[in-house]
């Protein structure tokens, strides 16, 4: 019965070290949560900071020009904020432009299609046409998710 019973006590232990391992993963989970959402404020807070007209042309046909200056500042906010994203995007993708790159730096940005379409002096169609082929042909992503879904993730 000692074996029997030495068993018992091995499974015991084995189930208590699966439970400590699955709160110790829950735990992390909720923490790298939290660092995202804060990560994700500080960003939002930067680029209205930054770029205050983005965060307030809902105004109809505004047409938006940005200078070097402030595509680079929005490359290297995106960068700063979630562990340079633009340079894991090229890495991961590299069939995508620099345009490319600049665009989904702006859906990260979580832009409206009235503000890109106001960057772009393109239809609200036109931009959600471009985010298509840009996941489809580009990044050749088929898991259902739209552009906007993976960039956030990504």
């Amino acid at each position: 019965m000692t074996v029997q019973k030495e068993k018992e006590e091995a499974q015991i232990a084995n189930a208590r070290l699966q439970e400590s391992e699955l709160i110790r993963i829950r735990k992390e989970k909720t923490l790298l949560e939290k660092e995202m959402e804060l990560r994700t404020d500080f960003f939002n807070r930067l680029n209205n900071l930054t770029f205050p007209f983005l965060a307030s042309v809902e105004q109809k046909n505004a047409n938006i020009r940005l200078t070097e200056e402030d595509w680079d500042s929005i490359v290297k906010n995106t960068d700063a904020a979630f562990n340079h994203f633009s340079v894991r995007l090229t890495k991961a993708y590299p069939e995508l432009k620099r345009e490319e790159i600049l665009f989904c730096c702006l859906i990260k940005m979580k832009l409206g299609l009235t503000t890109l379409s106001s960057v772009y002096s393109l239809s609200k169609d036109a931009i959600s046409k471009r985010k298509e082929r840009i996941k489809k042909n580009k990044m050749k992503i088929e898991d259902g998710r739209s552009l906007d879904q993976f960039l956030s993730d990504f």
